[in-house]
Formats: structure tokens, sequence, C-alpha cells
């Protein structure tokens, strides 16, 4: 493991030496007065230090950061390093804030919302986070000042410069001259020689240098030692410990799809679990079941995500459900929030009394709806016995009289008969099995075939007795609400479970105490108060912690296997190096991710890679130099090669015409619609708008942003609240959100929930209604044309709308590209599934007949990954149709009948033991049923 600690350290600190050697200069800032600085820096969760601002300056930067994809995304910098100079240093032109502190607008004013930052080009941690503890906010020296100090006040402030000072000493430089903040930021960093600014200055994130975890994993060479994690798994070539056992079958307080279940089955035991789901496919839901089922096996679970967004995404999904509360433990206004639930006492134990009596609920409960599940599928086994399956005729063989006999008699002559030959003193009994046998056509029938004949008859009994003769009389919404019950008393024992007094004993008390001053202190601070607190003293109290890779390098304790679980998401753009960290965290690892969508990018070259593998692990097999070669694998791929991979195959999230084609080409036809209905498969939901257009000196095509604030002014108009506007290029994302700004402004921007930027900053994110617009000109060349092409950036691209997509371009895509498919299905999409196909013959003989009476049908029809034997469809309305078992046997026959009528789905049935003489009164009946619904 050394060796590979090795090379992935070497990696890490050769990819900070790579991409651009120039700062991004922000695209919106503007200079603060310096009296904004002791206020937010000295802030604390109980005083959160909220600053007067002009009002024009809250409402234009409130509605960039309202408008941008990912969250919070301001922050006011002090002391910024600026010029452009030739010493060796990781940048070659400045223009970055060595201090940064997150702040959101509220009303006129600043507020404070997360951690104080020092620039990440300072490598080393530890001299990194003493900088960050001895920042000097000027109290007392920069209070009511404005953006200049004043020469009377220089000497006072020497103090403050004297720290920026070392911080650019940190990064590598010598001591630059200290000006004012005077000029444009782009103007002061291509200004030649390296410039301090003693300035404050509000700005919006755009791309900003990372931290780097090469030394992060430097010190893990001295404290990894033998104990087994998850990182082992993923790399080395022998096999990993036994996993814990099962245990019990807990049911989740989520519902599930079937591959969602597998997963979290799977997750329970496995070493490393991959998970892999197109957009749409439940990931996250899928995590969360997993972080839910792990705490209820009595586990800890450290979730890790490359942005706060996504963080932010899975602590909201878990808030929903009942559970313990996820400690976010970085840079968070809910880090903030837990401190003071924690320091008022909270969670309270639940009593062991309690626990068990949430258990015996749901304990009842599971056996309630598995008595009714059973009781269902005995009824369904009958059904196999009424149509034309094998079973069916097999039993007519042995028992040539079932075919003509009066059913509800033979059941009567079972009853007498006990299913067996009477003895005999019971004469009454022998008689009744007389008239059995010769009802059955043979003389001595086995117990076997007498528990059909039953099952048969019960069938046939219940189908007669139901009050509606196209319902097969099973308490399907019963059963349903059974299984809800389930979901619900699961929840709640979970939540019990979490806080019991087990958990949370006066032991964990004290520890919960120390947690509420870390939570509450400064990065610096909490750093070395985590660091007190080692494993199971702290994950057993409160066993959910989410963080960002950034923050787990950054301010966990470097303990090995220090939780049973981590969950890796996104997997497939994070980089080796940077997941390592939270891999040796865990003892077991569940990877997500998606390898169609937008992946890691690498600026290692090829030869530092074999350099590295060569001389720190010179012995590896051409299976791990493979999965070491930073450049080409993600982190998912590194799982993929050591592990099974779980595709998760429905998608859930948006309407046919917007995924299909997507599902179909991109993902080679493996993904399914589940939210597929004659309706929804004839709804046109992508409109394609073209413009006269060409690309500007900026690279901006202006007659596609026109044309997009049209749209969104008439967006508004008819009361929209969730609009999205997407573009694979950044000068076309960045002139659609000036115009937005100017033209829509804060209100605007809040009454349509518009998200506007590119392709990568939506990727996770999804609008009911996006407006996509291409930004490739008449005149642009191939070039251009191929990065819109690329297979993983148009995933991304193609899937952000939940109800609507309207594609604005100004040029046709070259013939034969993705584009020009995808724009050509939009045109003339594929016609919705019709008429008869491959079915059995009295589905076939159904469905032509209601042909024949003019009612549209299509048999079978796919939902997901289920079919439905037949339907029944007009403009408005469709009708489910169940003709006979399902293929699967009895259980699959309930899963889908549940799942189909979750989503919405009528369903009837029509089996041919009722109907198969009256073939006329059952159109009749269903093509009613179809018009009154």
């Amino acid at each position: 493991m050394h060796g590979v600690l090795s090379v992935l350290e070497e990696m890490a600190a050769a990819a900070g030496q790579g991409g651009s050697s120039s700062s991004q200069v922000p695209d919106h800032f503007s200079w603060l007065p310096l009296g904004v600085v002791p206020s937010l820096g000295t802030a604390t969760p109980d005083r959160p230090g909220a600053v007067p601002i002009d009002g024009e300056l809250a409402a234009r930067f409130g509605a960039v950061d309202a408008i941008r994809p990912q969250t919070r995304s301001l922050r006011v910098g002090f002391g910024f390093l600026t010029g452009e100079t030739d010493a060796e240093g990781p940048l070659n032109k400045w223009f970055e804030p060595l201090v940064t502190i997150p702040v959101v607008v509220d009303r006129n004013a600043l507020r404070r919302i997360g951690d104080v930052e020092l620039t990440p080009l300072v490598e080393d941690r530890h001299l990194r986070a003493r900088l960050e503890e001895e920042v000097d906010w000027g109290v007392g020296v920069l209070e009511g000042l404005g953006q200049d100090v004043p020469g009377d006040r220089m000497p006072a402030a020497e103090h403050v410069v004297a720290q920026l000072l070392r911080v650019v000493d940190a990064i590598g430089y010598d001591a630059p001259a200290v000006i004012g903040p005077v000029g444009r930021p782009s103007t002061l960093r291509d200004a030649e020689g390296l410039r301090l600014v003693m300035g404050a200055g509000l700005f919006a994130l755009g791309s900003r240098p990372e931290f780097s975890p090469a030394a992060a994993l430097a010190e893990w060479h001295t404290t990894v030692g033998t104990t087994w994690t998850a990182l082992h798994s993923l790399y080395l070539d022998h096999p990993p410990p036994a996993g814990p056992s099962p245990g019990p079958d807990l049911s989740s307080a989520y519902r599930l799809s079937e591959a969602q279940h597998a997963a979290v089955v799977a997750s329970r035991t496995e070493p490393v679990t991959v998970i892999a789901g197109a957009p749409g496919t439940g990931k996250t839901h899928t995590i969360a079941a997993i972080v839910g089922d792990a705490v209820a096996h009595g586990r800890s679970v450290l979730v890790a995500a490359k942005a706060d967004a996504t963080v932010e995404a899975i602590s909201e999904l878990l808030d929903r459900r009942p559970g313990p509360d996820p400690v976010v433990f970085g840079s968070s206004d809910r880090r903030w929030a837990l401190a003071r639930r924690l320091s008022a006492g909270e969670p309270q134990a639940v009593p062991a009394a309690e626990v068990q009596q949430r258990h015996t609920a749901m304990q009842q409960a599971r056996r309630h709806r598995d008595a009714a599940w059973l009781d269902v599928a005995e009824a369904l086994a009958g059904t196999t016995l009424l149509g034309d399956g094998p079973e069916a005729r097999q039993l007519r063989q042995r028992l040539p009289g079932v075919a003509t006999a009066d059913l509800f008699a033979v059941e009567a002559l079972l009853e007498r008969t006990g299913r067996s030959q009477p003895p005999w003193w019971r004469p009454g009994a022998r008689r009744a099995w007389s008239s059995l046998v010769a009802a059955l056509g043979v003389p001595a029938p086995t117990a076997e075939e007498l528990g059909a004949v039953a099952r048969l008859a019960a069938a046939v009994r219940r189908l007669h007795a139901s009050p509606d003769p196209l319902l097969d009389g099973i308490d399907w919404p019963g059963l349903a609400a059974a299984q809800h019950d389930v979901e619900e008393r699961t929840g709640e024992w979970m939540d019990a479970m979490a806080r019991s007094e087990q958990r949370l004993d006066r032991r964990a008390r004290g520890t919960l105490g120390v947690l509420a001053l870390a939570l509450r202190a400064g990065r610096a601070k909490r750093r070395a108060q985590l660091a007190t607190l080692v494993g199971q003293q702290v994950t057993v109290p409160l066993p959910v912690w989410l963080g960002t890779l950034a923050d787990i390098d950054d301010l966990l304790p470097l303990e090995p296997a220090m939780f049973d679980l981590v969950v890796l998401d996104e997997a497939s753009s994070i980089d080796q190096p940077r997941a390592a960290a939270a891999l040796l965290r865990g003892a077991r690892a569940v990877v997500v991710g998606d390898p169609q969508q937008l992946r890691h990018v690498s600026f290692v070259a090829g030869d530092a890679v074999k350099e590295a593998i060569r001389v720190h692990a010179p012995g590896a097999s051409a299976a791990l130099q493979a999965k070491l070669d930073v450049r080409d694998s993600s982190i998912f791929d590194v799982a993929a090669a050591s592990a099974p991979v779980r595709t998760l195959d429905e998608h859930f999230r948006s309407a046919p015409h917007l995924f299909a084609w997507v599902g179909r080409e991109l993902y080679r036809g493996e993904v399914t619609v589940a939210t597929r209905t004659p309706l929804t498969d004839r709804q046109d939901r992508i409109e394609v708008v073209r413009v006269d257009g060409a690309r500007n000196d900026r690279k901006v095509v202006e007659a596609e942003v026109t044309w997009v604030i049209d749209r969104l002014q008439q967006l508004r108009s008819d009361g929209l609240r969730s609009v999205g506007v997407v573009s694979p290029f950044r000068a076309q994302a960045d002139a659609l959100e000036n115009a937005a700004l100017d033209h829509l402004q804060r209100r605007g921007i809040d009454d349509l929930g518009l998200r506007i930027g590119t392709v990568h900053a939506f990727q996770g994110m999804e609008r009911d209604v996006v407006l996509a617009s291409l930004g490739v000109g008449a005149d642009d060349g191939p070039r251009t044309w191929r990065f819109v092409d690329d297979p993983n950036l148009f995933a991304v691209f193609a899937t952000r709308a939940r109800e609507r997509m309207e594609v604005v371009l100004s040029a046709p895509p070259p013939a034969g590209s993705l584009v020009a498919d995808y724009l050509d299905q939009v045109d003339h999409p594929p016609p919705p599934p019709d008429g008869v196909g491959r079915v059995d013959p009295w589905t076939a003989s159904v469905a032509e007949g209601l042909q024949d009476a003019g009612v549209r049908v299509a048999a079978p029809y796919p939902v997901g990954r289920h079919a439905v034997d037949l339907v029944l469809h007009d403009e408005q309305r469709y009708l489910g149709v169940v003709t006979r078992l399902h293929p699967g046997g009895p259980h699959a026959h309930v899963r889908r009948q549940l799942e189909l009528t979750a989503g919405g789905w009528p369903i009837r049935t029509a089996h041919r033991a009722i109907w198969g003489d009256r073939l006329g009164e059952l159109v009749v009946a269903l093509a009613g049923a179809l018009r009154h619904g």
C-alpha cells in the first residue's frame, strides 16, 4: 500500500503543476470598504457578522448568487496577490485573494456563512492551518475605513499587512510592494511585477485553485499501518478480509426499485460496491437508502462528494426521512446549526423501551405486509392454472375433468374430503370423494394435484366474487398501504436506533460537547479539536458524516478505517489522488458515478505516471499499473476494475421524449424509461428554434442570447418557477448570465427560479424547463462542433430538463454527429408502442377485438423494466390490462402491480377463465372502463 500511496502522492503534486498558468479574473467583482473585514472575519454562529453594503451592489450580487447552478458562490477576499512574474511558482499571472470568507446577500447586507479559508496555493497544510489561525482581522484598526488605508492609520495596520506578507512568503515569493485597491482585476493581473493589494473585494467564484492532496497523502505513510481500508480493497491484488455478516433483512425506509434494492443489499457486506446510473435513475436516492441501512445495522458512514452542492443535495434528502443528524463538518451553515443543536443538548436519547416499542411496531408491520403479500401470491398462483400456460395444460392432461367441471362444486367437495381419501367410518366424506374423482376424471388424484385444483377453484371464485368483473378481487390498495406502513415504521425505528441510550450514553455526551465546540470553531481550531475525537468515540453517537473531499482531506483525523463505510458520489469526475484520503478513512466503500457523464480531467504527463510507478511500485502487476494511470482512470474506473458494477437501469425523472434518445444512443439501450404512459409517450417535450446568428469576437452568438432573454420573459409571464439556461461554452454562458442579470434582475431571477451556467456547472442539477443555447455560429469549424459532440458532455447537456427542453441554434450541425442525430429525432420522434406484438394467444385475441371496435391498443407496453400485457388509450386516457400471471411468477406479479399503481397506472384484469367465452362482452367492458376512467 505504501507504493500506491507514493504514486498517488507524486501524481497529486504533478497535477498541481499542470493547467492554467494564469489566475482567472472573477466575472463579477467589486472593491469593498475595508471596514467589512473585522466584522466578517470575527463572526461566529451566534454573531454572524452581517455588514451593510450599497443597495445596488447587494441587488446585483444577490442576483448573481441566485442565478448560478452551484450553491453559495459569493466570497469576500482580503489581501490580493496581483501582477505578472517570471519567478518560479504555481502561476505567472496573479489575481488571487489570500484570505476568503463565504457570504450571502441578506437584504442589503453581507452575512458570513462558512469558514475563513487561506489560499490553497499554500501547499503545506500545517503551515496553512497556522496562518489561518493567525489572520489579523484588523480589529480596532480597519473598522469604519473605506477602500484605502489612510496614511495616519498605516502604522497601526502594519501588523495586518505583515500577516498577509507571511502568506505570500508561504506561497514561495519575496515580499512584494503593497498598494491600495485601484484598477480592475484584469488590469492588476496583467501588470508587470507582483504586488499585494491591501483591500477587500466581493466576487463570485469561478475557477480557482484547489487544495492539493499531496501533503496529506504523505502523512498517511506513517498512519495507515496494517489496518485494512477501502483503499486497499480498490488497489491490492490479494483478497480483502471478509465483510460483516448481512444481519437481518431489514426493510428500507425508502421505496426502492429492484436494482436499487440490490445495491443496498450488496453494500452491507461487499468490500467495494460499485453503482453506475444514468441521469434520473436515483443514484442519490440509493445513497440515502444505503446510509439509512448502514445506520440500522449499527454502522457508521462517511459520505464524500466533490462539491458543496452535492453535499447539500444529499443532506436535504436525508432530512426528509427519520434518522440521525448528519454531521456536515466543512464550510456550511448546516454545521453551525448542528453545533447549536448539540450545545442545546440534542439529540435527546431515546429510552431502550421506546426503541423496543418501535422495533416491535416495525416487525408487526412487516408481518402484516408479508402475510398480505403471501396471501396475494397464493391467490395469484391459482391464476397460472387459468390460461394456456404449461402448468394449466399439464393439470388438464393429468386431470381431464378439470376443463369441464363445476369448480365451485369441486371446491366444496375438496372441503368435505379434506383433500384426501376419507376412511371407511366417514361414509358421507367417502361419497364426496367418489363425486370428486368422477368430476376430475381420475381414480386416485395425488395431494399435489388436489392442491392445484384447490388453488384453481379459489382463483375462479375470487374473480367471480369481485364486484367489478374487470378487477381480480385482490385488495391491492390494502397491500400498498401495508407496504407504506412498513416504510414509515422502519423509518421511526431507525430514528430511535440512531438516538438510542446505547449510542448516547454519558461518555458520548462528553464527546458531543467537544464536537459542538469544534463545529463552532474556526477551521484551524476545528481541525485540532476533531483530531482528539478518535473513531467510535464520535461515530457511535453520530454515525453519519458528510463532507467534500477537500474538507475530509483537511479536517478529519488521519485514522484508517475510522468509518465502517465510505460512500463516494460523482466518482466518475473524481481523480484518484483526491479520493484516496476519504477511502483510507473507511473500512469498506460504495463508489457511485456515471462513466457516460463528464469525467475527471488530468494534467499529468504520461511519462510522469510511468516513472512514478517504476520508482515507487516496481513490482506492480499489469492490472495495478492500469489502475494507477491517473490520466485515463477516475476513481470510479479503479473501483469498476475491482468489483462488479451494479447498474441502476430505470429512469424516473423526465418525460420519455426527454430521455428515450439518450438512453438508446448514449447508454446503449440499457436504461429504460419508467415514466412512460401512452399520454407521455405522445408528448413532444423538445422544441428546436433556429435563429440567424454568428459568433462575435467575444465568441458569443448574440442572436441566441436575445432569443433566450425574450423567451425567459415569456416564461415568467406564464408563471414558470423552475427554469434553467445551459450552454456548452463558457463565453456563451457568461453572456447569457449577464443579459439575464440586466433584463430580469433579482426579482425576475427569483420568480423563475432561474439558473444559468455551462454544462459542467449544471452536472447534478435539473430544472423543469431548460433553454439550451448551443452557441455555435455558421462560420465555426469542425473543432467547435467536436467539443459539443463529446458524448460525455452531451449526456449531461441533453438530460437537465424534467418537463421541457428548448434548443436554440444558429447553424446546422455536421451530418452524422451526435447533435445532428439528436435534433433529427426531435423533429421525427420514434412512434410510441402501438398495435399487437409478440403476446400469448388470449391477449392477442382481446387486443384484436378491441382494435376491431375502434379502440387503440398496444400489446405489450413497456414501462421501465416492466411490461403491461395490454394497454388501451385515446387522446386523454389510458388503461393497463393484465391478461395473465406475470411470466416471472406470483411475486414478480405483485411487484409489478405495486410499482405500476404507485406510478399512477390504472390497472384492470381480463383473465381467460372469466371471459374466455364472452370476448364481445369483455371488449365492451374494457372500452367503457377506458371512457369512464
